[in-house]
């Protein structure tokens, strides 16, 4: 990180929450898994966009399973330079492991791309590209995100 700089570069914020991930015993991660359930996953509505927690992380399969049940989970998959997302409707058989080790869903099996929804004409063509704003604060909240990190990189 630079001295006169208010932001941590990617590989300072991943050593800092790895030390973090690393100092929590299983019961505090078992202990935060279920407040994820009990608190949280009360209160979502729509379509979830998450991820598929890695072993020294706090278990989120029980949070992403509950998801799948209702067909709300929406899992990323890095592509190129890209985040595409995906629905995913079975978390024990759509997901692949990346190289860097990280599940994603599989393009095969999962659908792409249902974050923003679009109003069809009478013959189901989408026309314009303005979507209907419903079920997509994920997507938007992910895009501005990306867009941000692209800023600061150009500045």
């Amino acid at each position: 990180m630079k001295k006169d700089s208010q932001y941590f570069s990617k590989q300072d914020l991943r050593k800092q929450y790895r030390h973090i991930l690393a100092s929590l015993l299983p019961d505090r991660r078992k202990e935060a898994a279920d407040a994820l359930l009990t608190s949280l996953y009360p209160k979502l509505e729509g379509n979830v966009l998450s991820f598929a927690s890695k072993d020294d992380e706090i278990d989120l399969t029980e949070f992403n399973e509950r998801l799948v049940d209702e067909g709300r989970l929406l899992l990323s998959r890095v592509e190129g330079d890209s985040l595409a997302i995906y629905r995913v409707t079975d978390y024990s058989s759509q997901l692949l492991v990346s190289k860097w080790y990280i599940d994603e869903p599989n393009p095969a099996l999962c659908e792409e791309g249902v974050m923003y929804v679009y109003e069809p004409n009478r013959d189901d063509e989408i026309i314009g590209d303005k979507p209907i704003g419903k079920d997509d604060h994920s997507m938007d909240s992910l895009r501005y995100m990306i867009m941000g990190l692209d800023w600061k990189e150009a500045a």
